[in-house]
């Protein structure tokens, strides 16, 4: 049962999928919206999604 628990957790994603179109907007419209800026922030998507990923307790 502690694994159907986890695996159920439910995170509110709405912010990531902003952020994401937000990134896929400025490459599609913006000229000078370069490159090592837009892996920049797919970096900090990436680091706020491990903030929310759910943790096992093993306590």
């Amino acid at each position: 049962m502690e694994n159907i628990d986890f695996l159920n957790f439910k995170e509110d994603w709405t912010y990531i999928k902003r952020m994401i179109i937000s990134v896929a907007v400025h490459l599609e419209e913006k000229h000078d919206y370069i490159r090592e800026r837009a892996v920049g922030d797919l970096i900090d998507i990436i680091q706020e999604m491990d903030k929310r990923e759910p943790r096992r307790d093993y306590s």
